[in-house]
């Protein structure tokens, strides 16, 4: 078991020691990892697509005369794929979460709760059990 850094005050500011996180097992990290690789290979063309709208969008507002009717199109295709890879990421986390005992669920939220927390949870698993968010 390791701790985490920081700590926490209770309700009357007093110090709280850090909680102890449960560590993932072996087949905790397997997983993660087989979700994190399953959501990186769903992603890859959405973010390639991302990619080419912005560019598209780009040049048309360094164009001499911007064409709205194209910029209003490229925003909408944005906005579709910006959307789709928001769902995958929703998935993965999901999926994620769903392979955490309740103990390790109630420390995230306690976590999460942490006035210095990132907001993006997989950050925050990634930080309190030590494992590698790609």
């Amino acid at each position: 078991m390791f701790s985490l850094k920081g700590s926490s005050q209770d309700k009357t500011g007093r110090p709280t020691p850090p909680q102890v996180a449960p560590p993932l097992t072996p087949p905790q990290k397997q997983a993660l990892r087989a979700i994190q690789s399953r959501s990186e290979q769903r992603a890859k063309p959405d973010a390639l697509r991302m990619a080419q709208i912005a560019r598209r969008i780009y040049a048309n507002l360094l164009a001499e005369r911007p064409d709205e009717g194209l910029r209003s199109k490229l925003g909408k295709e944005l906005d579709a794929v910006v959307l789709e890879l928001l769902h995958i990421k929703g998935d993965s986390i999901g999926e994620s979460v769903r392979i955490l005992t309740p103990e390790q669920k109630r420390l995230l939220q306690e976590e999460m709760l942490k006035a210095d927390a990132p907001a993006d949870l997989m950050e925050v698993m990634a930080r309190t059990f030590a494992f590698e968010d790609k």
